[in-house]
């Protein structure tokens, strides 16, 4: 990640998907262009921007995840 980004008021958004099966359960991330490091976790996320104060998270459905995914 850029220090130029570390240093924004408001941290990029980036959004997790988890998915759980019979073979077990896994996470893909996607961000905001120049996010270079993918995050599996709202600790994870919260710890790459230690400026950002309080971390917002969402739950929401696969279709809802889907179209805020290409909206960023």
């Amino acid at each position: 990640m850029s220090a130029s980004m570390l240093e924004t008021r408001d941290p990029p958004p980036v959004a997790i998907a988890r998915h759980y099966s019979e073979r077990g359960a896994g996470a893909i991330s996607f961000a905001t262009p120049g996010w270079r490091d993918p995050v599996i976790s709202e600790v994870e996320y919260a710890m790459a921007i230690p400026k950002a104060g309080l971390v917002h998270a969402r739950h929401v459905t696969t279709w809802a995840f889907a179209e805020i995914a290409l909206s960023l």
